[in-house]
């Protein structure tokens, strides 16, 4: 029998697929998400599988580096 997988409350996922992804930026809906991915949102950081067992990731850490770029600091300045 297969076991379910639980995420704590108030925890995310390192890497979250399309509904986790969507929820985390705060998006209406996957579809809506979507949309807005490779515009808005980032490009997913991996694509697995093929046909109806297709599915993509996002890491967190590029949604958080998007969404308040200064908790990440400025990398492009020299050392």
């Amino acid at each position: 029998m297969a076991r379910k997988t639980v995420i704590p409350t108030g925890a995310w996922p390192a890497l979250l697929r399309d509904e986790y992804a969507a929820a985390y930026v705060g998006e209406s809906s996957v579809e809506a998400f979507l949309k807005r991915v490779g515009k808005e949102w980032p490009l997913p950081w991996r694509e697995y599988g093929s046909g109806k067992g297709k599915y993509r990731v996002w890491r967190k850490s590029d949604f958080d580096r998007l969404i308040d770029p200064d908790l990440w600091g400025d990398d492009t300045q020299p050392l």
